[in-house]
């Protein structure tokens, strides 16, 4: 993926998306969709990670058949859904993961909509502030979770909009069971509804003190020791998997216990998120103070277990309402220079990030 051609689109559909007439905005978001869809789609087999584990089990699955299940260890609706999208990608692996790509945006769609008053708004906005870090990094490399993401984001998206619909209830949790059949680590999904549904607004001392504590916990690696005991008692757990069907899972012991003492840019990024959030907090709702309790839970369990990969990508599943608080933000802010100014920060730091991970560095 030319990662150049993928920075000036962003910005430049930004721009577009700024000066256009409401009315444009679905054929914006549609356009640029299938353009974002296109770059990552047709990104680097060998340099992109994790890209090459999925293009060779799209390679060798065979759509209309059960018999192959055994041969990977992804969760079966990953499974069933690729088996789907081979029959229509005929062999292409850059159409199959540029329909995923497509697939995810869909919900994006409905995503923006559900959480937005104003129906239809700078939906082209929302699509860049959820693709520069979360979807350009669970499209490009982390198919499953993020799959698993979307589904867990869009069922809260629904309760936000239609918290007495019996029937969204339904739906709710059907997406969960479908999140879960494309990872299984988004079982942590239902604390993010729990904490949406059950959470109280709060002043905006509260938010300042936590946001205090989260920066202690994590630059005085508080964390830590309490990470290395919590480890040896994992260890002793995962022992009694052994010999059974969820054997498999021994793969992620090696990962809890690799901790890395570097500070992470993408820590820091959320914490810049959050000073944006506080400097914000009067424009927001009630019901928006509650995506923020989400958020501000993420960012405490972030800070507490930031050094260890594994966990901190649980964190996701908290942290990425960050774009959705970050839209609802931008679309409160009336100025234009304020706006432009407001997307060169937030776009731009996560676009540096992603960026590093894609390339290595």
């Amino acid at each position: 993926m030319n990662a150049l051609i993928f920075v000036v689109f962003c910005f430049c559909s930004c721009l577009i998306s700024l000066f256009s007439k409401k009315n444009d905005n679905v054929f914006l978001f549609v356009v640029s969709s299938l353009i974002f869809a296109f770059l990552i789609g047709n990104r680097s087999i060998t340099d992109v990670p994790d890209t090459i584990v999925y293009h060779n089990f799209y390679k060798e699955t065979i759509p209309l058949s059960l018999a192959d299940f055994g041969n990977y260890g992804f969760e079966p609706g990953f499974q069933i859904l690729t088996k789907l999208f081979k029959l229509f990608t005929f062999g292409y692996h850059e159409l199959f993961f540029t329909l995923i790509c497509l697939f995810n945006f869909y919900f994006t769609y409905k995503i923006l909509n559900n959480f937005s008053e104003n129906k239809n708004l700078y939906l082209v906005i929302g699509l860049n502030l959820y693709l520069v870090y979360f979807g350009l990094f669970y499209n490009a490399i982390v198919l499953r979770q993020g799959l698993a993401l979307t589904f867990v984001v869009y069922a809260i998206s629904l309760y936000y909009n239609k918290p007495e619909n019996k029937k969204a209830y339904v739906t709710i949790c059907l997406l969960f069971l479908l999140a879960f059949s494309m990872h299984v680590s988004s079982v942590v999904g239902i604390i993010s509804f729990l904490i949406f549904k059950y959470s109280k607004s709060k002043g905006i001392n509260h938010y300042i003190i936590t946001l205090f504590l989260c920066v202690f916990t994590y630059f005085s690696k508080f964390g830590v020791a309490v990470l290395l005991l919590f480890f040896s008692l994992i260890d002793k757990f995962l022992q009694t998997l052994k010999g059974t069907v969820f054997e498999k899972y021994l793969f992620y012991q090696s990962q809890l216990t690799d901790i890395t003492y570097e500070i992470s840019f993408k820590i820091l990024f959320f914490y810049v998120v959050a000073v944006i959030i506080l400097l914000n907090f009067l424009e927001l709702t009630k019901k928006d103070l509650r995506l923020v309790n989400v958020f501000f839970f993420g960012l405490f369990l972030v800070s507490f277990l930031g050094f260890v990969e594994q966990i901190s990508r649980i964190t996701d599943y908290f942290l990425i309402f960050s774009f959705v608080i970050l839209y609802k933000i931008f679309i409160k802010i009336k100025n234009k220079d304020s706006r432009i100014i407001f997307l060169g920060l937030t776009l731009g730091l996560q676009l540096f990030f992603v960026f590093r991970i894609i390339n290595r560095v």
